[in-house]
């Protein structure tokens, strides 16, 4: 859920609009979306793993498993590859000003998808 409600919604779509025209190994799929009053939902596919900030921050220590070197590489050579995509891969370009671990996201793999959220 988004938590800003500004406007009557026409920004929103437009965000969605350019979100699903996304497509990329390191970017996380758009499925749907709800827009209902100033509800505003973005629905991605599952990614079982969570997000990164889980693992840097460890807020349940003993239930999460800590990552090699070698996986934080990959998953640092991952967000690179989707931003560049981003920002020069795809029909539009999108400059993401909230980049965070929140936003890395983890499959059953550990292989990245970012994700894209307004």
């Amino acid at each position: 859920m988004l938590h800003q409600s500004k406007g009557n919604g026409d920004e929103f779509i437009n965000e969605v609009a350019t979100i699903s025209r996304t497509s990329h190994v390191n970017v996380v799929t758009l499925l749907g979306f709800c827009l209902e009053g100033h509800k505003k939902v973005l629905i991605y596919e599952f990614m079982s793993n969570g997000s990164l900030d889980n693992f840097i921050f460890k807020k349940e220590p003993r239930y999460t498993p800590l990552l090699s070197c070698e996986k934080l590489y990959q998953i640092s050579i991952g967000i690179a590859r989707g931003l560049e995509y981003l920002h020069r891969g795809c029909n539009i370009r999108i400059f993401h000003f909230d980049i965070k671990p929140h936003n890395i996201l983890l499959d059953e793999n550990f292989c990245l998808r970012y994700q894209i959220s307004g």
